[in-house]
């Protein structure tokens, strides 16, 4: 019998999600062709860059089937074309990723993209959700806190599914790194409170230790975290300082995007627009392996119960992680 977090994921991750997602890997590839065919020649202009060509690079050789799905119009294309009309200005160092990503239509982009509607990444919201429902006990209170959360896909889902759910206050705090994106994720999601959801917003760095009045050492019976963690400069401390905000039996659950050694996420197709964290330096992807995952939780002196899909190369992770 399958553990609880691996039935969740291979409920997820199916033979239809692996064709949406050679679909999405033959655009990208297809696009990155093109993008080195144009300015692999120019590395002087290219040298602030080098990274995100070599990334280009590999998935421009990637292997994908002559019979690969077209992939469907929706927030996934619009963002990989987004990020083949970007890359030009980026390479040649005459644009800001971030910018381009984080207002107007880029930032619309990115919503629809980390949303639930988008079949490419639901699942990893939903597998972090349903984890999450399942400690929801009737008539106990819940405190959470989630991190890194960006735009609001993995909050929109989360408080869908508790209000479905909840017979007691269930007390919700969400942070993230940027004030500004918060605030604009604020906006959106600031009337979801219900009777029994008491919903705030508050930034929060995660690679920092707890300073703010709401997020409070002992104080969460969940901390949660969507295709946040692989941005922690160093991965164990962070996790052990996201352990010490727990209660006794309390969890972190985290859902995130993996790949295996040597191997890319097409999300990074966009994503390196964005400046390489530097703990990812010299990697071929900015997102870990399984085994990355584990040596980590083990190195913060934790325990977890990790689970990953069981086709296709490794593609989602979604762990819970609780003190010894």
């Amino acid at each position: 019998m399958k553990n609880g977090n691996l039935a969740i994921v291979d409920s997820l991750i199916d033979e239809e999600y692996m064709q949406l997602l050679e679909a999405a890997w033959s655009k990208a590839g297809g696009y990155a062709r093109d993008i080195v065919s144009e300015y692999g020649g120019n590395e002087s202009a290219l040298s602030t860059r080098a990274q995100a060509l070599e990334w280009l690079r590999l998935a421009s050789a990637r292997e994908v089937s002559l019979n690969s799905p077209v992939l469907p119009s929706g927030s996934a294309l619009s963002f990989l074309k987004l990020a083949r009309d970007a890359y030009p200005g980026f390479l040649a160092g005459e644009s800001n990723g971030t910018n381009l990503l984080f207002s107007g239509d880029g930032l619309q982009i990115w919503r629809g993209y980390y949303s639930s509607s988008n079949p490419l990444y639901a699942p990893l919201n939903q597998a972090a959700v349903t984890a999450l429902v399942d400690r929801v006990k009737e008539g106990v209170p819940l405190r959470i806190l989630e991190i890194g959360v960006g735009t609001g896909g993995a909050t929109t889902t989360a408080l869908n599914a508790l209000e479905q759910v909840a017979t007691a206050p269930i007390s919700y705090l969400a942070t993230d790194i940027s004030a500004s994106l918060l605030r604009s994720t604020a906006d959106k999601l600031s009337q979801r409170a219900t009777g029994l959801i008491e919903f705030n917003f508050e930034p929060y760095d995660f690679n920092a230790e707890p300073t703010r009045k709401h997020v409070s050492t002992g104080g969460f019976d969940v901390v949660l975290a969507v295709n946040a963690l692989h941005n922690a400069h160093n991965l164990p401390a962070s996790l052990r300082m996201l352990s010490s905000l727990l209660k006794e039996g309390g969890v972190l659950i985290t859902s995130e995007s993996i790949c295996g050694s040597g191997e890319q996420v097409h999300q990074e197709f966009f994503l390196n627009l964005l400046p390489l964290p530097e703990h990812r330096q010299g990697c071929s992807s900015r997102f870990f392996c399984s085994e990355d995952w584990q040596h980590a939780i083990d190195n913060a002196g934790l325990k977890s119960d990790i689970a990953i899909n069981s086709i296709g190369p490794e593609l989602m992770l979604l762990a819970t992680v609780s003190k010894i």
